[in-house]
């Protein structure tokens, strides 16, 4: 508990039992829960629906904005399912596709739902999948209007595969992406609207409940909203886990605007998913037997494995080719084994090798949005520093895929890359994979090894200790919120 919950709780009353309840709403809101459930009876002075900064809902009480952005989604979830739409046969069209039997599934209900549901792991097919249902659609097979499309994400990272092989597809001049703030015209706009006729989001766990009710409330009546995403991932750093919430909601109660793709696709994926699995599963005996665990962090051996210091100006298209093979992810920012100090020293080991008329290649991540470059929060880069600081230039791939070259000196502010917070990582996925599992992890529960772990394409290794590991493992990350419950009574 910190100061700032003890002086909201003294804004309100100084009674004892009432401050460190209050006080405690206050800190359980800071770490994602959108209440607290309690039999104390708090004052009408200071807890009612409208215009107090409590509310109470059976027996838990929320902040104002937390049941507001609660009852925000409630109302409008309500009114996409309820959208009355022409049930069509999609068989024909979906002949001679090379697809599984739930990607099948997915497809038909997705054409036909005014809102869907499509969950799945790493190389289940959603991108693929999407990838299909959007073709369909932008041939003129809906039943909706002319086929406009819009692909959004919350980070212009996490939504560059899907952009890409989106782009590639006929009538790609119809479909409008972007981050999910740049869509909304965020901060700005206070009520922003999308006309599409299908919406697709990618990345649904990511999303925080404030900005679920924004983007919920901004779909049009005549819109498709395809939402996709792992109910397994880790939730948003803000409050609420709304996509997994809503996943086991549709899973049970709305089973026509639901998927979850199980299959995957990669064969040689297999050992990491079936290690996933066993984290999800919380079976600690399978997780420690498969784990690939390192004992050492040897700083000099890993900044061997990022571009060096050269005389040779690099080539920038196959320096992205290496930013998927190699990376190192911890699940924290700050600590001696957080992002920021791994980071620090490979930084430090590879400057001391830097000399005069060398290029420098430096993996970055952009950490605030700039329209006027469209550079958005959360996009990889290189800087390609020289000797001759005039000389450096930053490259990023745009959403067709094409390398972009930026002067150095008009970058938006950015981290070092070498290292991201599996946070950041979400979206992503490398050939070879260092996990970092400092002690304090475990406050992020499961889901935090899930996420990691589920970044890797065929080699990970961990560094952890056994107690941190098996502390993640005793734990989810579920946030609180009445969501489900409210759905189903619909109050």
């Amino acid at each position: 508990m910190k100061f700032v919950d003890q002086a909201f709780a003294q804004l309100l009353c100084e009674d004892e039992e009432h401050f460190q309840f209050l006080a405690t709403l206050m800190a359980e809101s800071r770490e994602g829960h959108l209440y607290v459930e309690s039999s104390i009876e708090l004052p009408d002075t200071f807890v009612g629906t409208e215009f107090k900064p409590i509310v109470r809902y059976q027996d838990r009480y929320y902040l104002q904005k937390n049941w507001v952005y609660e009852t925000k989604i409630l109302e409008n979830l309500k009114r996409l399912w309820d959208v009355p739409m022409v049930q069509r046969d999609f068989s024909k069209e979906l002949e001679g596709r090379a697809l599984q039997v739930e990607q099948y599934e997915a497809l038909q209900k997705g054409l036909n739902s005014p809102l869907m549901i499509i969950s799945g792991g790493p190389g289940t097919g959603k991108t693929y999948t999407v990838s299909h249902l959007v073709d369909i659609f932008l041939k003129g097979l809906s039943d909706v209007g002319s086929g406009r499309v819009l692909l959004a994400s919350p980070t212009g990272k996490a939504a560059s595969h899907l952009q890409t092989t989106l782009m590639k597809l006929p009538f790609s001049d119809q479909i409008r992406a972007g981050t999910l703030h740049t869509v909304l015209g965020l901060p700005r706009n206070k009520s922003p609207h999308l006309f599409e006729e299908m919406i697709i989001i990618d990345e649904c766990s990511m999303i925080d409940v404030e900005l679920w009710s924004i983007l919920l409330s901004a779909v049009g009546p005549n819109s498709r909203l395809i939402l996709l995403g792992d109910h397994h991932q880790l939730p948003p750093v803000e409050g609420g886990t709304l996509f997994a919430e809503l996943s086991l909601y549709a899973k049970e109660h709305r089973k026509e605007s639901f998927v979850h793709l199980t299959k995957s696709m990669r064969s040689d994926q297999m050992e990491i998913l079936s290690l996933a699995d066993a984290v999800n599963q919380k079976d600690m005996a399978k997780t420690f037997s498969t784990l690939k665990k390192i004992a050492t962090l040897n700083f000099h051996h890993l900044s061997k494995r990022f571009p060096q210091p050269s005389l040779i100006e690099p080539n920038p298209e196959e320096l992205f080719e290496g930013l998927s093979d190699y990376r190192i992810l911890s699940t924290l920012r700050e600590g001696p084994l957080g992002v920021k100090e791994i980071n620090r020293k490979i930084y430090e080991r590879l400057r001391a090798t830097f000399a005069e008329n060398m290029w420098w290649p430096i993996p970055i991540m952009i950490t605030k949005n700039d329209h006027r470059l469209g550079r958005s929060n959360g996009e990889v880069g290189l800087l390609v520093r020289h000797y001759d600081e005039k000389l450096a230039q930053a490259y990023f791939r745009n959403k067709e895929g094409e390398i972009e070259k930026l002067p150095a000196v008009l970058l938006p502010p950015y981290d070092l890359a070498y290292t991201i917070s599996v946070h950041k990582s979400q979206g992503s996925e490398y050939t070879d994979l260092l996990l970092v599992v400092p002690p304090g992890s475990e406050k992020f529960g499961k889901e935090i090894l899930y996420t990691g772990i589920t970044r890797a394409k065929k080699s990970l290794r961990v560094y952890a200790s056994d107690e941190t590991l098996r502390a993640c493992l005793s734990k989810d990350s579920l946030r609180r919120s009445s969501l489900s419950q409210r759905l189903r009574t619909r109050v």
